[in-house]
């Protein structure tokens, strides 16, 4: 087990991602807002962890009930933190994937963001589709094998 994963399993077990989740309710009232808060909270995490696993991981633990009470397919809560979580890290200086990036191009992380508009559009784009509802199906709508059978097991609430 590595150290981001003890830590995240620590956050969950002392409450503190319920704590945080119950801060963000007023926020994950519509599909958009609950968008919203699962960008901003994986970016929160990817700045003050500088990990990518853990923002992900973490993330993905703490909004998994609401996706399930909301009644969508698992396969959109997968995509938003592929949005937030991975995407926004070669934007974090000090994230692997930021000082990788900068390292291999020879350039500060600040000098390629402008040219890096995937990174910073597809956050974006999934708030925006957050809001309007397009690509973020309920279940039954859309076929699919994947459903929360595994989260029923944990008891995600």
């Amino acid at each position: 087990m590595s150290w981001d994963m003890l830590y995240g399993s620590i956050m969950e077990k002392t409450g503190l991602l319920e704590a945080l989740l119950s801060k963000m309710d007023p926020l994950v009232k519509s599909t958009g807002g609950l968008v919203t808060a699962v960008v901003l909270t994986c970016t929160l995490l990817l700045m003050a962890t500088a990990s990518q696993t853990l923002a992900i991981v973490v993330g993905g633990r703490m909004y998994i009930g609401e996706f399930k009470k909301k009644n969508l397919l698992p396969q959109t809560l997968s995509r938003t933190l592929e949005d937030s979580g991975t995407i926004i890290s070669p934007l974090v200086p000090w994230s692997l994937c930021g000082a990788y990036m900068a390292g291999t191009l020879g350039v500060s992380t600040m000098s390629y963001l402008p040219f890096a508009m995937f990174c910073w559009l597809c956050p974006v784009l999934v708030i925006v589709y957050g809001f309007t509802g397009k690509f973020f199906w309920k279940t039954g709508e859309k076929s699919s094998q994947k459903d929360y059978q595994f989260s029923t097991l944990m008891e995600a609430s």
